[in-house]
């Protein structure tokens, strides 16, 4: 019977989940399950169908962990790559840390000091926002930093960076100035004119880049022309991640989410609160968000429209969150702990 469904399904592109008895968890993928067990009375089965290209459904978020960042800092971004977490700060000094597991930090020394945001594409890391002569850095383990400045004499630092069609795109923050830099290797920097407005986050994903900011949205397929396009509510859109077939992004004001399969047309959803919530990613089957003030300071999402409200040991004004390497982490600017991790496995 099991052999002749699979067969079935594998013609339909559906994959099959079978739980035995005795068993801690069933097989997913497509084919059979052989067992010894020929006595079939003893067989608990539970079926499910599961998409292809869907993430494993039997992940389990763990507890929440504070742990102690390797400097009292108003550390505000977080990526991982290249097997390590790597986190940056707006503050004055020319220092970001990293970790293998985000439990264990060290500092790492900067060209600049005042990062508001770092990346991990294209092979290196890029970190952008600094007040200083060099307005960008990369990095190609996250140790050993390079500083940079865009041509054109750029006079406001820029906000949020992505990668994607080859190209590092870096916007600003600044409704009256309508220039935004691009690199393709992350170092050398060119200036360029597009939409003005005070963009906070960039994205690549499905083949655009997506930017939200005060009450904004645009799109570009190439991260050169620039469509404007309009924003499911006026808020302050604050970050905006992609999985599952939509981009979702999240505002510090009224604690709103709005998603969308195209970056175009936009749809708000419903929230676990109304907190001020300043960051948001995906990976493996789960959006994440975290908020720097309000009763709720963490949610997740499987789709990005149903959010579920999770409380934190330690309260810290959160700021950003990355994945890598099986967790979360979460990197915050006040109170003891600055960082939380929690497994998703």
């Amino acid at each position: 019977m099991l052999t002749s469904l699979n067969t079935h399904l594998q013609y339909l592109g559906l994959g099959l989940v079978v739980c035995f008895a005795n068993c801690g968890f069933g097989h997913a993928g497509i084919g059979t399950f052989d067992s010894p067990q020929k006595d079939e009375n003893q067989w608990l089965l539970a079926l499910a169908l599961v998409a292809p290209g869907s993430s494993n459904t039997n992940r389990v978020l763990g507890s929440f962990v504070p742990a102690t960042a390797a400097a009292v800092q108003q550390w505000g971004a977080v990526t991982y790559g290249n097997g390590q977490f790597v986190a940056v700060h707006a503050d004055g000094n020319a220092i970001a840390m990293a970790s293998p597991d985000g439990a264990n930090w060290t500092t790492r020394n900067t060209p600049a000091a005042g990062w508001r945001e770092v990346i991990y594409s294209g092979g290196r890391f890029v970190a952008i926002g600094s007040s200083g002569t060099d307005s960008q850095m990369s990095s190609q383990d996250g140790n050993a930093w390079t500083g940079s400045a865009p041509t054109g004499g750029l006079t406001v630092n820029p906000s949020t960076v992505a990668y994607g069609n080859g190209l590092y795109v870096s916007l600003i923050n600044d409704a009256a100035n309508n220039k935004f830099i691009t690199s393709p290797d992350g170092n050398a920097w060119t200036e360029r004119t597009g939409q003005g407005g005070t963009w906070a986050s960039l994205t690549y994903a499905a083949g655009q880049f997506v930017a939200v900011g005060m009450n904004c949205v645009m799109t570009s397929p190439d991260g050169l022309n620039w469509t404007v396009r309009t924003p499911a509510a006026a808020a302050s859109w604050s970050s905006i991640a992609y999985g599952n077939g939509l981009f979702v992004a999240v505002a510090r004001n009224f604690g709103q989410v709005m998603t969308s399969s195209d970056g175009i047309d936009w749809t708000l959803r419903p929230v676990v609160a109304a907190s001020t919530w300043r960051g948001i990613t995906y990976a493996e089957g789960l959006f994440m968000a975290v908020a720097t003030s309000g009763t709720e300071r963490i949610m997740t999402s499987p789709d990005g429209v149903k959010w579920t409200s999770h409380a934190p040991p330690v309260t810290s004004n959160w700021q950003g969150v990355a994945y890598g390497n099986g967790r979360f982490v979460i990197v915050g600017g006040t109170g003891a702990n600055r960082v939380l991790w929690a497994t998703w496995q």
